[in-house]
């Protein structure tokens, strides 16, 4: 999984196949092996194809990220998407959800995960919904097991994820959008077409802002 935020707005208006897209990992990422991916390592890709609507009043937006920049290297990958979140979300999952004693440090507050996870504190532990213990909570995010999502139709772990994932403010079980009323995602890119991502915006002239969440899957090109 990668745990990123949009770098920069994207508004559909001026959107057209291939603009850059950026997004930056926002919690370092254990590998296998003892490697790693960087925090704010860099994920790019770009716009496929901006569709309007017959009527005008909407667009269908397709797009990939396809290249992780750690360490001074291009990886390429295929990547589906997990879940997206407003930037009003990401605020919201870092603001305290009790009394708060302004002398302790912040990051020891407990707060509420994109998709409704609680977080105990750094090196405490997260709990999901159902009062489980999910992971544990770690400098800049978690480290949960990822857990499927039938209703909003997400599937459990598959391969690597079968450790526990750096899944930063979303929940072990986010899946689909969050706080964005007005967008749809058609298709997350976990099949074929692989890579390729597809969002309904409402509204023509809607905008993908700065500091959307996303969490992207790695996922296999066969």
């Amino acid at each position: 999984m990668l745990a990123a935020k949009l770098e920069h707005t994207l508004s559909l208006k001026d959107a057209r196949a291939g603009d850059t897209l950026t997004a930056r990992i926002m919690q370092e990422i254990p590998l296998p092996g003892k490697g790693k991916i960087d925090f704010r390592s860099l994920v790019k890709g770009s716009i496929l194809q901006v569709r309007r609507d017959a009527n005008e009043t909407g667009v269908e937006l397709t797009l990939r990220f396809d290249v992780v920049i750690d360490h001074g290297q291009n990886l390429p990958v295929f990547t589906s998407l997990r879940a997206i979140a407003s930037f009003l979300e990401v605020h919201e999952a870092q603001i305290p959800r009790a009394a708060y004693d302004e002398q302790t440090p912040l990051s020891w507050a407990t707060t509420y995960q994109i998709g409704g996870d609680e977080r105990f504190g750094d090196g405490g532990r997260v709990r999901n919904r159902w009062k489980e213990n999910v992971g544990q909570a770690v400098q800049g995010g978690v480290l949960v097991y990822v857990k499927d999502n039938p209703q909003r139709g997400c599937e459990g772990p598959a391969g690597e994820e079968e450790h526990p994932q750096a899944l930063w403010l979303f929940s072990a079980d986010a899946c689909g959008v969050y706080g964005m009323k007005s967008v749809q995602l058609l298709q997350s890119g976990d099949r074929a077409p692989v890579g390729e991502i597809t969002l309904h915006f409402n509204k023509a002239d809607a905008k993908l802002s700065a500091g959307t969440g996303l969490l992207l899957r790695v996922v296999s090109a066969s």
